[in-house]
């Protein structure tokens, strides 16, 4: 699915709150917390049986970032990160999300945002969890 194809299928479902950045090796998907995000995992068809969301087309340029969403903070980044390298090949990065509250502090949301090469298959990425 083209990023053009896939801006369309959002749009026609009424969601409006999302960025496609595309390239020759990737296309990403950016969703914000909020029911568009799951509206839009509704629509693209993902079963939500695991606690990530990610979709992946049947074209050649398959979205590669998810979010781990609902994690405790008291989760450690390293010891998360390294639990992810042992279990999915072609991670590039995991990051914790941040938000900004009010007096401009950054604050960390129990969420961490994974990239992986664009290799990585829907069931590689099921297998994390």
């Amino acid at each position: 699915m083209s990023a053009v194809a896939l801006r369309k299928v959002l749009l026609d479902a009424k969601i409006k709150n999302f960025t496609i950045r595309s390239n020759k090796d990737e296309t990403k998907l950016y969703l914000n917390l909020k029911p568009d995000y799951e509206a839009a995992i509704h629509v693209l068809n993902v079963s939500d049986e695991i606690d990530f969301h990610t979709y992946s087309p049947s074209g050649s340029r398959p979205l590669n970032k998810f979010i781990i969403k609902g994690l405790d903070l008291d989760h450690d980044l390293d010891s998360i990160t390294e639990t992810l390298q042992a279990r999915l090949p072609g991670l590039k990065s995991v990051w914790r999300m941040k938000k900004t509250d009010a007096d401009g502090f950054k604050i960390e949301l129990p969420h961490i945002i994974v990239t992986t090469d664009p290799d990585t298959t829907i069931d590689n990425l099921k297998a994390v969890v």
